[in-house]
């Protein structure tokens, strides 16, 4: 899957690139300033990115079906990645970790080109992974009735038989009820 190219005009249009890594959920729930980002980014993503809104437009995807399962995804990603903290760092390995609310990972080559300050960033990492979901063929749920799991497992690498994508789903699933996105 190719990176999304244009992520700085999302960024840009969204008010991103500012150091928002404080924004962090409270108890294992996201912030409303993290669940007004998301929506933000979704909506920018939508009009700004050709890797988001022309793809799922050219598949006659509405946007109101979009809006609800990015925000949903978005937000179970999260969940499971950081537990809302933007400001996380694991270690992986010796030479891998991963950084900020989605746990980028910096180590592979086709991530080099991001900082460590962008994977914290809200913004960035956000329009970052709603374009790697849809390069990996992410479609909301309503469209075909089927979940693609390997869209959301591979969002950041891959290890298809670990319960990972299941779990974001369950967790999206219970954000968009809450939160009624």
């Amino acid at each position: 899957m190719a990176e999304p190219q244009n992520i700085g005009s999302t960024v840009k249009a969204a008010g991103g690139g500012a150091d928002i890594s404080f924004a962090s959920g409270v108890n294992g729930e996201p912030s409303k300033y993290q669940r007004d980002v998301i929506r933000h980014i979704c909506e920018k993503s939508w009009e700004n990115e050709p890797t988001v809104g022309e793809v799922l437009r050219a598949k006659n995807v509405p946007f109101e079906d979009y809006m609800t399962y990015c925000q949903g995804d978005l937000l179970g990603i999260m969940k499971i990645e950081s537990g809302f903290n933007c400001n996380a760092e694991n270690v992986l390995t010796k030479r891998e970790k991963s950084y900020g609310c989605f746990q980028i990972r910096l180590d592979m080559p086709s991530r080099r080109h991001i900082t460590v300050k962008e994977a914290k960033d809200l913004f960035f990492s956000s329009a970052w992974t709603i374009s790697r979901l849809v390069g990996n063929d992410w479609m909301p749920r309503t469209i075909n009735g089927k979940i693609n799991r390997y869209s959301v497992q591979c969002h950041n690498g891959c290890n298809a038989n670990n319960g990972y994508w299941q779990n974001a789903v369950a967790w999206s699933n219970q954000f968009i009820k809450k939160y009624d996105l």
